[in-house]
């Protein structure tokens, strides 16, 4: 008798019971496994980095996955957690868009640097391209270098004496299926919508 089943017969146990049972169930391919694997990282890196949506931006995060655009532009970022908590639910929901942002950060005296924020965002696996510059002139090298965007988020005031001319330039950027939001008084406003009447009726 192998000594396997002579120890087994000592122990009390079949030779059977040795065996590993493999669970029931569907197998998740190494493709699969690997996806699960990669979402739950992002989701742990965000957990880790504190960053949570606001209720205005949990709607907003809602708005953008229903369109599903393919690149957004936000123009002022504040602290950037807004930005993080964002791109990092989206990826979640299994969108990916190209981000683009244009913010003077440190230049502007915000206590934001460019560095923080891009090491930030590449700490939950967003490859972003940013333009660390005023409204006006990174829109002007966002137009001459990517072109448009699906996706405008705006929360940064524009200069009096420069308000037409950023206009304009959101028009060129801004495509005519382009989602354009301004946050306002805790609030998105779709002004993709709401600016043309108003321009048409100057």
């Amino acid at each position: 008798m192998p000594l396997r089943k002579i120890w087994n017969s000592l122990c009390g146990r079949s030779s059977t019971e040795s065996k590993a049972v493999e669970p029931a169930g569907v197998k998740l391919s190494q493709a699969d496994k690997k996806s699960v694997a990669s979402t739950r990282s992002r989701a742990d890196k965000r957990a880790r980095s504190g960053q949570k949506l606001s209720s205005e931006d949990a709607d907003l995060l809602q708005r953008i996955i229903e369109r599903q655009p393919k690149s957004i532009l936000e123009i002022g970022i504040g602290n950037g957690n807004r930005s993080v908590a964002l791109l990092g639910s989206l990826s979640d929901a299994g969108l990916q868009p190209r981000y683009y942002a244009v913010d003077q950060f440190e230049l502007g005296g915000g206590d934001l640097t460019l560095r923080d924020f891009h090491q930030a965002l590449r700490a939950i696996d967003i490859r972003p391209q940013l333009f660390p510059e005023s409204i006006q002139v990174g829109l002007k090298r966002f137009l001459h270098t990517i072109g448009t965007a699906e996706c405008i988020l705006f929360t940064e005031s524009r200069p009096i004496e420069q308000e037409a001319e950023v206009d304009e330039l959101l028009q060129r950027i801004a495509n005519p299926t382009s989602l354009v939001l301004k946050k306002s008084d805790n609030q998105w406003f779709d002004i993709s919508r709401v600016d043309e009447p108003q321009r048409r009726a100057a």
